[in-house]
């Protein structure tokens, strides 16, 4: 009986050492996904928060921020930060990630992404919102109260502390994430 072939092109079950993707080929990729998804998404809510003012307009460029990563590594192993840095995202198994991978992958990113569309939300439906017009005025406006803000930061920065020092620290590469995704990220063969 013929054994698959996995992602990689290499047959299942075979003892082929991987080449992990590193901190910096992570982190470039990382960049290139903001600067990609910020093409997009800035001069849209920046357009929003002081022209339009659509509570609509602002799920729909939060809802493209939350799906990009998890839909592109669930149907091509990879955002385009990713392909440009010639990396891919695999199972364990060095299978494609399913649905479900993907997700809990990307469940940190989904927190703080649901997070600042509440945050936008209730920016938004704040009385005197329709006054704004410029960005520096949405910004005064929207920090109007910054003790709700500071406790999630610190989560943030204990979660991206734990991140970094997991990656660095595992023969593997793999950061907290890959591990509640049971993920990880490997070089792209030739």
């Amino acid at each position: 009986m013929e054994q698959g072939k996995n992602l990689l092109g290499e047959f299942e079950g075979a003892d082929k050492a991987h080449v992990y993707a590193t901190f910096l080929d992570r982190f470039l990729a990382v960049i290139i996904d903001m600067l990609l998804l910020g093409i997009f998404t800035i001069p849209i809510n920046w357009y929003n928060e002081t022209s339009v003012k659509s509570p609509v307009l602002l799920i729909i460029v939060a809802i493209v921020s939350i799906v990009y990563k998890p839909l592109l590594e669930f149907k091509y192993g990879a955002t385009v930060g990713k392909m440009v840095m010639k990396i891919i995202v695999v199972n364990t198994a060095f299978q494609p990630l399913d649905l479900k991978e993907a997700i809990l992958r990307n469940i940190f990113e989904w927190g703080s992404k649901i997070y600042s569309l509440i945050l936008g939300l209730i920016v938004f439906a704040r009385p005197g919102f329709e006054l704004v017009r410029t960005y520096k005025e949405y910004g005064n406006f929207s920090n109007y109260d910054k003790s709700r803000t500071h406790w999630i930061l610190v989560i943030y920065m204990v979660i991206l502390i734990t991140e970094i020092g997991l990656l660095l620290s595992d023969d593997q590469q793999r950061s907290l994430h890959d591990r509640i995704g049971g993920t990880l990220v490997i070089r792209k063969p030739d």
